[in-house]
């Protein structure tokens, strides 16, 4: 059973979403719902704290490759943070990984 916990922090301007689990097919429309809201809302400096994020699969990709394109027009910038070697090998197959900033922490990506 696919499931994705996101949870919402802030630290100064910067929002934070906290991922917990698997971000695939079924659970991508909540990530682009949530990770919309906030650009709508006028965000466009977002960490996505990915430390316990254990799968991507394409559907995800394309929300974060989403993301990146809205922030990065509005003069922002979208962090990744704790990415594992697993999901960062699916940025590395698809090619994406030079189209992200990757931190080792929250407080490295702040």
């Amino acid at each position: 059973m696919s499931s994705l916990d996101i949870k919402e922090d802030r630290s100064q301007r910067i929002a934070i979403l906290h991922l917990t689990g698997r971000l695939d097919t079924v659970t991508s429309a909540d990530f682009q719902k949530k990770i919309t809201e906030l650009m709508d809302g006028g965000e466009n400096q977002i960490i996505l704290n990915c430390v316990e994020l254990n799968y991507v699969s394409s559907a995800g990709l394309r929300i974060f490759l989403m993301a990146q394109k809205r922030v990065k027009a509005k003069g922002g910038g979208l962090r990744l943070v704790g990415v594992s070697s697993f999901v960062k090998e699916v940025f590395d197959i698809s090619g994406f990984s030079t189209l992200f900033s990757f931190y080792p922490t929250l407080d490295e990506a702040t």
